[in-house]
């Protein structure tokens, strides 16, 4: 999924990665040690993606 100036994406490896759109390079990642099959969502400044375990992550400003 694209959001502003990066690319997210969910691996066969377990991480979430966060591309810079102009350089394809790494920028973030967040390591879960499960698969990932399906591709990312956002709604409400929020990132969500589940992994092949059944774990579902949300990633985002805490709210204060």
């Amino acid at each position: 999924v694209v959001v502003g100036d990066r690319v997210f994406v969910g691996t066969m490896d377990g991480k979430v990665v966060a591309l810079n759109i102009e350089t394809g390079e790494s920028d973030w990642e967040f390591v879960t040690g499960a698969e990932f099959i399906a591709s990312p969502s956002v709604a409400g400044e929020r990132l969500v993606i589940g992994t092949t375990d059944g774990t579902l992550y949300c990633f985002g400003k805490a709210e204060e």
